[in-house]
């Protein structure tokens, strides 16, 4: 729901509150601190002042904001993750979906984000504290029940050769403590397999060996061992380790889209029109045009700046609404140097 529509108002597009001097309206949205915002720049002559008032703004408020705009100067700002700038002739197919997209920075996606980062609390940092800690309480705790001075515990400590052992001793449940602590892409799968490695080194556990010289592995081992466990339930729940599953996805995605709104040439067969790439990656791209094609069709495209026609397969049907039709096109590269041409032309394109 947009809550704060600033420009001249559109047919369709319902707000909350409208306010159509461009102005006028950044003001307010500095002050209401709307949710989600819609910018019409269609009709209006802006200088490159202008333009750098609403970035600004629309940076330090970090509003979700759709901007509607053929300029190409607003087009560049597209690539950032809570502004979408969307051009006329494409609003009626891209702006319900801009909407939902945006709509997930202000709800559950962020969220979950922000309590797996900050309302975590206590509970978990202190775990991890513990965690990170544990090869030095189980060495305190060594020279509390021997009696040996540090010295000594650390001399029959270092005398471990095997370097599991080591790793158990010194690096497991560190480990396990850090990734615990971070929400990195990494986290949810370090944390987990540390914690199966572990399970694995306790059932295994060779009685009396060093350094524990007893006959289960250190209480603190088996006691983080079980906070562990509960804490691998906790990550078993979908929206808690969402944000660690979309940060792996972002750092595995082969095929990052990138907005284009660029017109091609497109050959089927013996008919040929021209048509709009609406965005493209390095394995496909999204058509939009007026004429009808089916999944499954073989077409080819010609892109302005890059050489020769690129085969591609349409394989799936996008339902849109007006005239503009939008078909998923997957490329058949030819040639190896078509496929790496294209993957340059789409980083140029991104960092643009």
């Amino acid at each position: 729901m947009i809550e704060l529509f600033i420009g001249v108002p559109i047919k369709d597009i319902s707000a909350v509150k409208i306010e159509p001097d461009l102005f006028r309206g950044l003001s307010r949205l500095e002050k209401d601190r709307s949710k989600l915002v819609a910018i019409n720049l269609g009709g209006m002559k802006l200088v490159a002042e202008d333009v750098d008032r609403i970035i600004t703004v629309l940076l330090r408020s970090k509003t979700p904001t759709i901007i509607i705009s053929d300029d190409e100067i607003m087009a560049q700002y597209d690539r950032l993750e809570h502004i979408e700038v969307i051009s006329s002739k494409h609003l009626d197919e891209l702006f319900e979906e801009s909407v939902q997209k945006l709509e997930k920075l202000n709800s559950l996606d962020k969220q979950i984000t922000k309590i797996s980062t900050q309302r975590r609390g206590v509970a978990f940092y202190l775990l991890s504290g513990l965690l990170i800690l544990e090869p030095l309480i189980k060495t305190a705790y060594l020279k509390y029940t021997t009696g040996f001075s540090y010295e000594t515990v650390f001399g029959i400590i270092l005398s471990i050769e095997s370097p599991i052992k080591i790793f158990e001793y010194w690096v497991l449940f560190p480990l396990a403590g850090l990734a615990l602590a971070r929400t990195a892409w990494w986290s949810i799968f370090v944390f987990v397999g540390t914690h199966l490695y572990s399970l694995y080194a306790h059932i295994v556990y060779d009685e009396f060996s060093w350094p524990y010289v007893q006959e289960t592995p250190h209480i603190s081992s088996n006691l983080l061992l079980v906070l562990n466990s509960a804490i691998l339930l906790y990550f078993l729940i979908p929206e808690h380790r969402r944000p660690f599953i979309k940060k792996a996805k972002e750092v595995f995605r082969a095929n990052e889209r990138v907005k284009l709104d660029c017109e091609v040439q497109v050959f089927v067969g013996e008919r040929n029109f021209s048509a709009t790439v609406v965005d493209i990656s390095q394995g496909g791209a999204l058509l939009s045009t007026k004429e009808s094609l089916s999944i499954g069709d073989v077409v080819e495209i010609e892109l302005k700046e890059l050489d020769g026609p690129y085969k591609a397969l349409v394989v799936r049907n996008v339902e849109s609404e007006g005239e503009e039709k939008l078909f998923g096109l997957k490329f058949e590269f030819a040639k190896r140097s078509q496929r790496k041409n294209l993957s340059g032309y789409v980083d140029e394109v991104k960092t643009a």
